[in-house]
């Protein structure tokens, strides 16, 4: 006897002449002849096989009735046996599916469909006789059964599937809270340059109305080209095509507003693989801040050259060699010297043998200048003396800054004679505060409508010292006494305040939080209502306000002292009344600002600002708003540009702090001179670019060259991308150096630097290699391309005409250009390549282009 299967290979098909039963327990014909019964034996193996399979398999008739399964489909089910499972089939689906058809219409409808087209897949809604439903994926194959069909089903439960998907969703919404609290600008891209979402912090940052309007108008948001000339669409373009292959990339970018109004920014762009899509992220730093500052640098660059010598603060320099080797003119007045010298003749004796700590002072000044120079930066109290043994306490810093080619540590001194006794508490507990504010993150929870919390993050599991976020969730209010301090009941205040914040969209209060253990922890509580998925929850940003309370007892129990010694303090004091009056200062505000007196400080206040500050705004409104927000949150620093009565600019910062004075707040301004600082900066950043540039061609150096291409090369190796060296020098170059002198060999060198340069894209890197001979690095070019652009820098040259002295001269050039090559084993031997192209081009008669 002989079988064949159809297209679905599942089931036998016999010869129309021998028909027989060929499925689970349809009947079969007797008598069996010898081959019939070879047949029963393969028949048995494959019921068997049926049998044990865990997909749940039905056979249908073409007229939709199930008329056989096998096991795992009645176990599955939990039902007695096969005949319960075909008896009561259309009971394990609910009467209607989720497209609103009745399952039986549902189910004749595909039984039809797989025996027009062969096989189907389809999603169906199950459910067991206890009503829990089961959604599955059916498989439907038409079999070939005698002269007609039956469809073979196969189900697979998607209960598990279903429920990832459903986390998945979660998942997503939690995402989309976090990333519409972020201060960055977002965008989501699809790899064709079409943005597809953006988060509210973006929608702000261009003072639009919606999302909506930032999707529709993304591209009126920049102008039509950007600073290098590029149209600005094609360059989005290109740049998401870089960061599909790289992963990664960064750039600047010119924005806009819809008015016009200019944003510059740092665009950060990032390949994010979701499934089997990929999508890329953009985020936005808003760069006009960072860009007014850096101006300002540079415009108070010269005044603060100025004005180093008079600074209030005695300043020292150490080497590396730990050598003291210079300071400024105060040094002389506080230690009462005749000069410089004497102060680094005499360092070590301005120092008593021994510090208060009973160790010696020549040892412990040289490991805090060499902790300095590990470090980075160093504070600590010292002791110092006159030469006549007079003792001066003071406040060192230490901090290690770039000088050309290696570090050199800068010494600050501040003299605490006047003001130790006062400030020492004050000082400290000022720093403990400063450095919690500027580096805690703030812990996080949330609540759902029925007042459950839900989640939280991993600084509220750190902040009271537990083992996981789960043991925060499950013991949330042991984490607070049984009664709040006003006597009410934790858990009754704690529901009226998440209810109003559901009602009201925000709340903040001051709270008794405590550890595990009973150490209380007062803290201040922001609620706020926030949307999530087709629902509200609740935010709760819990500040610990431990070290904040402390700060401010300390404050008040010295608010006495710190009246008496107001005029003595080196630093601008100033305070303002709950009317934003300024009713005081000390004597320092008057030396700062060139005054005759106190009160024509406090009667010309707003003349020492000028009318706008760097941000635009009226100074007189900011300084109403800093000050209001001081005597709300208690402390606000900001940088702020002041002025003299003549208006030289004074660049300073401002920290406002809310004091107890009798029975009522003021706030009381100290102001730190800024303009030393801001040009050490300037300065420090000129030192660097004249480390990386040549002096006289204005390309950058070997060293930086070799340094940058490193880099590039090490990412072509692991990108496979390609990259190109083209080497050239200039064509009988000493004959003009011989000929017109070495200036006017300068002079061509400059030009022909210049000419090049304007021939390269932004980012192809120009070096001077050596005397008059240039390597070029380009990226992401193949060795035609950069030929073609050699060819085109060798033309340009050489129908240039450069004038000396009224002299014209030409010259030409000869290029070499070689490509990466994976045999290649490092990139000198790249630039060994261009060379020797270079070498050949010289050998075949200069200014021509050779390719190795």
């Amino acid at each position: 006897m002989k079988r064949e299967h159809d297209a679905a290979g599942v089931l036998p098909v016999w010869q129309s002449s021998e028909i027989s039963a060929c499925a689970m327990d349809l009947p079969r014909p007797i008598p069996f002849s010898s081959a019939q019964a070879e047949d029963s034996d393969a028949y048995e193996w494959m019921k068997i096989m049926l049998d044990a399979t865990p997909l749940c398999c039905t056979v249908w008739s073409a007229d939709a009735r199930p008329i056989d399964c096998n096991r795992t489909s009645a176990t599955f089910f939990e039902l007695s046996g096969k005949q319960e499972y075909l008896d009561r089939f259309y009971e394990l689906s609910p009467e209607f599916q989720p497209d609103g058809r009745t399952s039986h219409e549902a189910a004749a409808h595909a039984i039809a469909q797989a025996i027009e087209v062969g096989t189907l897949t389809l999603e169906w809604m199950h459910r067991k006789l206890d009503g829990e439903p089961v959604p599955a994926e059916i498989t439907l194959v038409r079999v070939r059964h005698g002269d007609g069909y039956l469809v073979a089903s196969y189900m697979r439960d998607l209960r598990e599937t279903k429920a990832r998907e459903t986390r998945l969703q979660e998942a997503d919404e939690r995402l989309r809270l976090v990333l519409d609290a972020t201060p960055l600008g977002c965008t989501l891209w699809d790899t064709d340059s079409h943005i597809i979402d953006c988060n509210d912090a973006a929608v702000r940052l261009f003072d639009l109305s919606s999302k909506q309007e930032l999707m529709e108008r993304f591209y009126d948001l920049s102008p039509e080209f950007q600073s290098n000339g590029r149209n600005s669409q094609e360059q989005a373009d290109e740049y998401t095509r870089q960061v599909v292959s790289d992963g990664q990339v960064s750039f600047d970018w010119m924005h806009q507003k819809l008015n016009g109004e200019r944003i510059p920014a740092h665009i950060t762009l990032v390949r994010i693989e979701h499934g089997a899509k990929v999508f890329v992220a953009g985020y936005i730093h808003d760069l006009r801040q960072i860009i007014a500052s850096q101006t300002e640098m540079r415009e108070a660059d010269d005044r603060a050259r100025i004005m180093f010598e008079a600074t209030p603060l005695c300043c020292n320099f150490w080497d590396e060699s730990l050598h003291n080797v210079d300071c400024n003119q105060e040094v002389i007045g506080l230690f009462e010297l005749n000069n410089k010298q004497e102060y680094l003749d005499h360092f070590f004796e301005l120092s008593p043998e021994f510090q208060p700590n009973g160790r010696r002072s020549d040892e412990m000044a040289l490991e805090y200048v060499q902790q300095a120079f590990r470090d980075g930066r160093i504070r600590f109290e010292w002791m110092h003396q006159k030469l006549n043994g007079e003792p001066i306490p003071a406040e060192i810093t230490l901090v290690r800054v770039k000088y050309g080619e290696h570090y050199i540590v800068a010494g600050y001194t501040r003299d605490l004679r006047e003001t130790k006794s006062m400030l020492s508490e004050m000082r400290e507990a000022d720093e403990r505060t400063r450095i919690m504010l500027d580096a805690t993150p703030l812990c996080c929870n949330l609540w759902d409508e029925q007042l459950n919390n839900i989640d939280c993050n991993q600084e509220a599991v750190n902040l009271f010292e537990l083992k996981d976020k789960q043991e925060y969730l499950d013991r949330f209010f042991e984490l607070s006494p049984e009664f709040q301090p006003n006597g009410r009941p934790t858990a009754e205040m704690a529901a009226e305040y998440i209810h109003q914040a559901f009602r009201d969209g925000r709340v903040r209060f001051e709270w008794m939080h405590q550890k595990l253990n009973g150490e209380p922890v007062p803290a201040e509580i922001t609620l706020v209502r926030v949307k999530w998925r087709d629902h509200y929850i609740v935010a709760g940003y819990t500040r610990d306000l431990r070290e904040l309370k402390a700060s401010l007892a300390e404050m008040r129990e010295a608010d006495e002292r710190t009246r008496i010694m107001l005029d003595a303090t080196p630093m601008c004091c100033n305070f303002w009344d709950e009317n934003h009056h300024n009713i005081d200062c000390n004597q320092e505000a008057v030396n700062l600002f060139g005054l005759k007196d106190k009160q024509e400080y406090l009667d010309r206040f707003f003349e020492l600002s000028p009318e706008y500050q760097p941000d635009g705004s009226l100074s007189r409104d900011k300084a109403q708003i800093k000050i209001n927000e001081a005597f709300t949150t208690g402390r606000v620093r900001f940088e702020w540009m002041h002025q003299k009565l003549n208006g030289e600019p004074i660049p300073a910062e401002i920290t406002l702090v809310r004091v107890r004075r009798g029975d009522h707040d003021i706030v009381a301004g100290y102001t730190r001179d800024l303009r030393e600082l801001k040009s050490t900066i300037t300065l420090l950043n000129k030192l660097e670019k004249i480390a990386f540039t040549d002096n006289l061609t204005g390309a950058y150096n070997r060293h930086f060259f070799l340094e940058h291409a490193e880099k590039e090369y090490r990412k072509c190796l692991e990108t496979d991308s390609p990259m190109c060296v083209i080497m050239f020098d200039l064509d009988f170059f000493k004959v003009i150096n011989d000929t017109y002198g070495h200036s006017a060999g300068d002079v061509i060198l400059k030009e022909v630097t210049a000419t090049a340069q304007s021939v390269l894209r932004p980012y192809d890197l120009l070096a001077r290699y050596g005397g008059e001979e240039f390597i070029i690095l380009i990226t992401q070019t193949s060795l035609g391309a950069a030929s073609r652009l050699a060819e085109r820098i060798r033309r340009k040259i050489a129908s240039a005409v450069f004038q000396y002295r009224e002299t014209p001269l030409r010259v030409t050039i000869s290029l070499g250009v070689a490509e990466y090559a994976t045999s290649d084993e490092s990139f000198e031997t790249l630039v060994n390549k261009a060379d020797k192209a270079l070498y050949k081009a010289k050998h075949r008669g200069r200014n021509r282009v050779e390719l190795f």
